[in-house]
């Protein structure tokens, strides 16, 4: 009797380990399809992306070029990790007693990637906001604090993930739930930083060609800067929708990322493709504008063609003329005004 209890009973946690890893297979199949479709179209916009800038040796060019390759090799090996996950998930060895049953932290190196990730989008974005600022010390100091404490974050949430590799109950008892809390925070705090950067860049834009139109009567430029707009806002909305996805995700009754496998952790694990996408769709916007159109002058650019150098040239001269008490600002004004070949191509 004792043999036939033993048996049932290690029938009942057989099918229970069963249940649990059809659902966790399950989860990581939603995960995997999601990740590889979004991927294959970032993918497009990637190649797309290195076309737009290649043999352009701009610096802004250059270090667009440098950022999306960056977030190109960081995306792959998050998309690489999270396919070996479901391979490993789709055959059944019994109850796991370490997660992923392997050596190498494979959800580690994911969390990392994620957080990675969102980094040099949010490095870019503060980039941007520092040039049309004029390159003061604000315009460096807080939003590159902003953006290195929300990555801090981040990663202190992803560096939790190890202790499941030394121990997996003390995981599951003491770290597991602050884990996803922190993560969780991280989204927010992401998506705030992407909120109030862009709001900063956009209102410094808008400000600038209206003070530029009115005392220079630029006309000329303001497809120009319509188009530097869009490309700002398109891009820094896919992120927010990205993250705003994420964060309802965390909050809604049937989506809290308490738990290992839900809807916040879907969204949690295909988040960082929207910042690839993201950082494309402006490397192509602002590379197309880059260059100069020859409909009607033959192969030079006319006024209608107006290069993205061309609008960041008027965005740093009516910057100028707001911050004269600089003295970096004031010393570049004369090589500004005379050449399209000065400090604006940093704008990336």
């Amino acid at each position: 009797m004792d043999s036939a209890a033993g048996n049932a009973a290690a029938a009942v946690v057989e099918e229970a380990g069963l249940l649990a890893a059809f659902k966790l297979l399950s989860i990581e199949a939603v995960v995997f399809a999601a990740l590889s479709t979004l991927f294959g179209a970032y993918f497009v916009l990637f190649v797309f992306a290195v076309w737009s800038t290649y043999r352009q040796s701009g610096n802004s060019q250059v270090r667009q070029r440098i950022v999306t390759v960056a977030l190109f090799v960081v995306l792959s090996l998050h998309w690489t990790m999270r396919a070996v996950v479901f391979s490993q998930d789709r055959v059944y060895n019994g109850p796991k007693k370490q997660p992923l049953g392997g050596p190498i932290p494979l959800i580690f190196i994911a969390s990392m990637s994620t957080t990675t990730a969102g980094l040099l989008a949010d490095g870019m974005l503060a980039w941007r906001l520092y040039v049309v600022y004029g390159r003061t010390r604000s315009a460096l100091y807080l939003p590159a604090a902003a953006v290195v404490l929300t990555a801090l974050l981040g990663y202190a949430s992803d560096l939790q993930d190890l202790a499941a590799y030394h121990n997996m109950a003390a995981f599951v008892t003491h770290y597991e739930r602050t884990a996803f809390e922190v993560n969780a925070a991280w989204g927010w705090a992401m998506f705030a930083t992407n909120t109030a950067l862009t709001g900063a860049v956009v209102a410094r834009v808008l400000y600038v060609t209206r003070r530029a139109q009115r005392e220079n009567a630029v006309k000329a430029r303001t497809g120009a800067y319509a188009v530097f707009l869009e490309a700002v806002v398109e891009s820094a909305l896919v992120t927010w929708i990205g993250l705003l996805l994420y964060g309802v995700a965390t909050v809604a009754p049937e989506g809290h990322i308490t738990t290992d496998k839900n809807v916040g952790f879907v969204m949690i694990c295909i988040i960082p493709i929207f910042f690839g996408i993201s950082q494309c769709l402006i490397t192509v916007r602002l590379g197309i504008l880059d260059r100069p159109t020859s409909t009607y002058t033959g192969g030079s650019m006319n006024s209608g063609g107006t290069s993205r150098r061309g609008v960041f040239v008027e965005v740093q001269r009516a910057t100028r003329a707001d911050s004269q008490t600089d003295s970096y600002l004031h010393e570049k004004h004369d090589a500004l005004t005379t050449s399209e070949q000065g400090s604006v191509t940093h704008i990336a």
